[in-house]
């Protein structure tokens, strides 16, 4: 993978922070999972991870993972060490305001910009897709990432009708890559808007 997706994560998450300084769709789940439910969603994820979420300048996010990290961590993590040793999976809401300037504008550009090289991507399921009724892209693959080895991305962006756009990207290492990406399916499947 070039760059590595997980750069376009890094680099929302510093600007956001930066600037702010001052039921599983009908399948059986992969493993046991609890409910975690904001305002504006409802997502199922696994129940031996920890959740944490961040709001900043409009930027909502909300991360899932084996480690518990907190807001004051996030401006000098070393976001490759983390998924190089444990899975994340993202979900991020992002106005119409801040798109744009994010470059999330168009959802099929924006899916090129995730940078997974093709010349060492095994492509799973690449196309349109609908998230609880708003359209956009999915795109999940296995490869090697220089930085974090072998890894596994899943990651689908969509547009609501209000121009909100939303991320959903799960990051795996190697250990558990093919598990960790049926429960980020899983986890896709059981989101919902409110």
């Amino acid at each position: 993978m070039k760059k590595t997706l997980v750069l376009i994560v890094v680099l929302a998450i510093g600007a956001a922070l930066l600037a702010a300084c001052g039921g599983g769709g009908g399948s059986k789940p992969p493993v046991d999972m609890q409910k975690y439910e904001t305002d504006t969603f409802a997502i199922e994820f696994p129940k031996a991870w920890q959740k944490s979420n961040f709001d900043a300048m409009g930027l909502s996010m909300a991360f899932f993972s084996t480690k518990q990290f907190s807001a004051d961590e996030l401006s000098g993590l070393d976001f490759n060490s983390m998924v190089s040793e444990n899975p994340l999976f993202i979900t991020m809401f992002v106005p119409q305001t801040l798109a744009g300037s994010m470059g999330l504008d168009d959802l099929d550009s924006a899916m090129k910009d995730v940078g997974i090289a093709e010349e060492d991507m095994q492509v799973i399921k690449e196309g349109d897709v609908t998230l609880d009724g708003a359209k956009g892209k999915i795109l999940i693959a296995k490869g090697t990432d220089p930085e974090i080895g072998k890894m596994g991305a899943h990651v689908v962006m969509v547009k609501k009708d209000d121009g909100t756009t939303v991320i959903l990207m799960g990051v795996t290492p190697e250990k558990d890559l093919d598990k960790n990406l049926e429960v980020f399916q899983y986890m896709q499947n059981s989101f919902k808007f409110k």
